[in-house]
C-alpha cells in the first residue's frame, strides 16, 4: 500500500512505521471473512505476500483481496490442489492447532500485551530506554509551565541553537553573545555565566531566599535534583524562576538577534517577575505558614493562594 501523496506529515511517518508495527499485530482467524489471505498476520510465517511476493497469489489462484475465508470449507482448511513448493510450505508450516471455525467472527490483538492497543505498551516498544536522569523533576514538576520547561529542557540538554553551534555549521559570521557583546555565546556562557542573565537569575533567586555567587546552569540544575524535590510553594517557585528566567533570557536573545530590540536587565527581570506571579496568583489551598506567607509579601502574591476554596 502506497502512502497517499496529498497525507499530511504525521500520517506519512505513522506509514513508515507500518513494517515495524506489523509484527506485533496478530490476526485471530474465526470464519475467515474479515481477515485478509495475503497482507494480514495470520499465519505463523507472518504476511504472506510480504514473504513471498506476487508469486504467492499466483500460484494459489487468488486474487490480493482474497480473504481466508476462501481457503476454508466446513470449519477446514481447503488449500488449492495445485501445488508446488510455495504452497507446501505454507501448509507444512500451518500449525493443527490453527483451525477456523464458522461460528466465530475474526479479532485482531496487540502481541505487546494479549490485549488491546495502548499507546503505552507502543511507545515502550519502539523507544530506546535509556536511565532516567535526576534532573526531571526540577524542569517536568507538577506546576511547571509547558512552554518553559521545553527550553529548559532543550538548554540542560545542551539542543538550543546558540551561535558556536551555529558557526560551525556555517549559518552566522560570528559567535558573540548579543548579550554582552564580550564572550563566545554557548549555553554554558547564556546559562549562567554571561553578566545579564547571571544578574537576573541571581537578583531572582536572593528574593527567593538563595544567595549565589558565580551561577552555572549546569551546577543550579544538579543541586536543585538533590534539595527542590518537594511540590511546595518554595520549591516550586524556586523551580519557575529558574525556568522562567531561562525562557525569557533565550526570547531576549532571539529578540535581539531577529528583531535588533534590546531590553535591560531590570525590564527583562520586571517581565520575569510577572510572569511568574500571573502564574502563582492562580494557586489556592497553598499552605499556610510564615515562610510561605513571607514569601507571598516579597513577590506581592496574593493571599487568595492560601483559600481553601
Amino acid at each position: 500500500m502506497c502512502t497517499p501523496p496529498s497525507s499530511s506529515w504525521t500520517i506519512k511517518k505513522i506509514f513508515k512505521l507500518r513494517n515495524l508495527v506489523q509484527p506485533w499485530i496478530k490476526s485471530v482467524v474465526g470464519n475467515g471473512l474479515e481477515t485478509f489471505l495475503w497482507l494480514d498476520n495470520w499465519h505463523p510465517l507472518g504476511p504472506l505476500f510480504s514473504r513471498y511476493g506476487e508469486r504467492v497469489v499466483f500460484n494459489l489462484g487468488r486474487s490480493l483481496s482474497s480473504k481466508v475465508a476462501s481457503i476454508i470449507n466446513n470449519d477446514s482448511w481447503n488449500w488449492p490442489r495445485r501445488r508446488n513448493a510455495v504452497t507446501k510450505e505454507i501448509i507444512e508450516n500451518t500449525p493443527t492447532a490453527l483451525v477456523p471455525h464458522s461460528g466465530q467472527s475474526d479479532s485482531v490483538i496487540w502481541l505487546l500485551n494479549g490485549q488491546g492497543f495502548s499507546i503505552k505498551s507502543a511507545w515502550d516498544k519502539i523507544r530506546e530506554v535509556r536511565p532516567v536522569v535526576a534532573w526531571w523533576k526540577v524542569v517536568w514538576f507538577k506546576a511547571h509551565i509547558p512552554r518553559w520547561a521545553i527550553i529548559q529542557w532543550l538548554a540542560v540538554l545542551g539542543r538550543l541553537a546558540t551561535k558556536d553551534r551555529l558557526q560551525k555549521w556555517g549559518v552566522v559570521p560570528n559567535d558573540v553573545c548579543v548579550l554582552c557583546d564580550a564572550a563566545t555565546e554557548s549555553h554554558l556562557h547564556l546559562f549562567f555565566l554571561c553578566p545579564y542573565s547571571s544578574y537576573i537569575v541571581g537578583q531572582l533567586l536572593r528574593i527567593c531566599g538563595y544567595r549565589r555567587g558565580l551561577i552555572r546552569l549546569d551546577h543550579e540544575i544538579g543541586w536543585a535534583s538533590q534539595h527542590m524535590t518537594g511540590n511546595g510553594l518554595q520549591q516550586s517557585l524556586y523551580k519557575m524562576v529558574l525556568a522562567a528566567s531561562l525562557y525569557h533570557i533565550w526570547l531576549e536573545r532571539n529578540n535581539r538577534v531577529f528583531q535588533g530590540f534590546p531590553r535591560d536587565a531590570l525590564a527583562l527581570m520586571s517581565v520575569v517577575k510577572l510572569d511568574i506571579r500571573s502564574c502563582l496568583s492562580l494557586w489556592r489551598r497553598v499552605k499556610r505558614s510564615s515562610k510561605n506567607q513571607r514569601l507571598c509579601a516579597l513577590w506581592n502574591i496574593s493571599q487568595a493562594v492560601f483559600s481553601t476554596v
